[in-house]
């Protein structure tokens, strides 16, 4: 069984990366308007130049979603340098805020585990960055997961 945010969290984690593998993924972002902050985080997670372009090119996906659910939500358009702020005291089972929907699906294209890699049931480190592996980047956000 998921939850809604941890299906976001795959998307981005294991499905974008997968779907984008083979395309000529600098291309696909060039000329884009790219937030600074989705470049920094990309390129300190990933040395490769096509394994950052990935990571832009779904960041900058996850921002056009961003953008629709806000205007659907009659919210502020989430950010990339603003995360949520709110620590759950128990896993969210439904979708959190804009914000923290955005936060999730960065965090997935942050994690540098790979996209072969299966995720489990019962284990929640498993193909997924987690605090407890000593990952600082790429967690499941707080704003709807508690380790």
């Amino acid at each position: 069984m998921s939850v809604e945010e941890e299906a976001d969290y795959y998307s981005t984690l294991k499905c974008a990366r997968k779907l984008f593998l083979h395309d000529d993924n600098q291309k696909a972002i060039r000329g884009a308007v790219i937030p600074p902050a989705l470049e920094s985080a990309c390129t300190k997670a990933y040395g490769d130049l096509n394994d950052r372009a990935i990571c832009i090119r779904t960041g900058l996906s996850s921002q056009i979603l961003g953008k629709i659910l806000a205007s659907m939500r009659n919210s502020q358009e989430p950010k990339f340098d603003t995360p949520d702020p709110l620590v759950v005291t128990k896993t969210n089972m439904s979708y959190g805020s804009v914000q923290c929907r955005l936060d999730t699906l960065f965090q997935g294209s942050l994690c540098e585990k790979s996209f072969n890699e299966d995720m489990s049931d019962t284990d929640l480190t498993k193909g997924a960055c987690h605090p407890k592996l000593g990952d600082t980047v790429g967690n499941r956000p707080l704003c709807w997961f508690k380790p």
